[in-house]
């Protein structure tokens, strides 16, 4: 079978995606759980995937959000990271991971000290 990361860049050639091809990275859709060479063998019939930005910057950019001081777009991150309305962020141990190693609990941590 192809490596993960060729039939991404696949997937980036075929919808004419410009961004690099190692940013982005597979995810299912309803649990946001990222796609590894590890979990692949997984993947079921049905499944819905889709095509998102990597861990790494997934989660730099949810840190970016929840530091801004629009509170509107701060609650949108963090209910996105949550999973308010759907599976959160959160839920996946890789994004997690990549989130607590960029000190995002620090910042989870003052959003509450300071009610904001």
């Amino acid at each position: 079978a192809a490596k993960l990361s060729d039939v991404i860049k696949e997937i980036c050639l075929k919808w004419t995606i410009t961004s690099k091809f190692d940013q982005h990275s597979l995810q299912y859709l309803d649990s946001k759980i990222y796609i590894t060479e590890e979990n692949r063998a997984d993947i079921h019939d049905g499944d819905i995937l889709t095509l998102n930005w990597n861990v790494e910057l997934s989660a730099s950019k949810f840190l970016l959000d929840i530091e801004q001081p629009d509170s509107e777009i701060k609650r949108m991150a963090l209910d996105q990271l949550a999973g308010v309305d759907c599976a959160g962020q959160a839920e996946d141990p890789l994004f997690a991971n990549e989130f607590i190693n960029r000190n995002g609990v620090n910042a989870l941590v003052k959003i509450i000290e300071s009610d904001t």
